[in-house]
């Protein structure tokens, strides 16, 4: 009896502590389990102006500029000791500093923003820095100004068209700055008076001969028209009479033999 008891009492004890031994194993799960998985999270695009977005316009300018840096940087270093005037190489040291500069933030721009641009002169513009070397004195001056004013006309537009329209803040602030270097360089290209010239003597037009006029014609007519009149003259109708003489016949005749001792006369006092 009494094991019986202690047999009753101890069970619903053991069963409890079997119960509480089991239930970490039981529970024992990832602690995402019967919760959601959270979606992936996708970068939002990227605002306007921001860094990213690039327009091609911009990619345009960047490349052009780069084009023409590597062309008029070596023209300008080289200009400042063969110029022969003054204010041409005061240009020149605008190109080898100022230029010199913007090209750096440039190249700085372009590959923050990823795209190419030329690294190097190609041939063609090495090409053109070998013609502009083997001169001198005035014909130097007036190569450099021109060769100087043609590379920044190809993209002084292109600089005011992306300042104007491009989203992109980077790209505004250095276009707005490139405007204002290049500006700087065309003034003094035009003050010094050589790029009209240059372009004045290529372009111009030779003078066209002014032909006098003939004078009037004399009022004898060419041996040739005197012939053709006479052969125009008509003559009248025959009419023969009854005794069979042909009278229309004689005056016609006489008509045009008439005519042409006329025009032989004429022709004979001319000459």
């Amino acid at each position: 009896m009494r094991f019986a008891a202690l047999l009753a009492l101890l069970t619903p004890v053991a069963a409890a502590t079997l119960g509480w031994m089991a239930a970490p194993v039981a529970t024992a799960q990832p602690l995402s389990a019967g919760r959601p998985t959270p979606a992936a999270v996708q970068p939002s695009p990227p605002a306007p102006g921001s860094p990213q977005q690039v327009s091609e316009s911009d990619q345009r300018l960047l490349v052009a500029m780069r084009k023409a840096d590597v062309l008029v940087i070596p023209a300008g270093q080289q200009a400042r000791q063969r110029a022969e005037r003054a204010e041409i190489r005061e240009l020149a040291d605008h190109v080898a500093t100022d230029q010199v500069g913007l090209d750096a933030e440039l190249r700085a721009l372009a590959g923050k923003l990823g795209v190419s641009v030329q690294n190097k002169a190609d041939e063609e513009q090495l090409g053109q820095v070998a013609e502009l070397s083997v001169l001198s004195g005035a014909a130097y001056d007036a190569a450099f100004t021109t060769l100087l004013r043609a590379a920044h006309g190809e993209v002084f537009p292109l600089i005011a068209e992306v300042r104007a329209n491009t989203t992109n803040d980077a790209v505004r602030t250095f276009a707005k700055k490139a405007a204002g270097v290049i500006e700087t360089q065309l003034d003094l290209v035009e003050g010094t008076g050589l790029v009209g010239d240059a372009e004045a003597s290529s372009t111009r037009v030779p003078a066209i001969p002014v032909v006098a006029p003939l004078p009037p014609a004399t009022s004898v007519p060419p041996p040739s028209t005197q012939i053709q009149a006479i052969s125009a003259i008509s003559v009248p109708a025959a009419v023969e009479t009854d005794g069979g003489v042909n009278v229309g016949l004689v005056v016609a005749i006489c008509v045009v033999e008439f005519a042409a001792t006329l025009g032989l006369l004429r022709l004979l006092r001319s000459n």
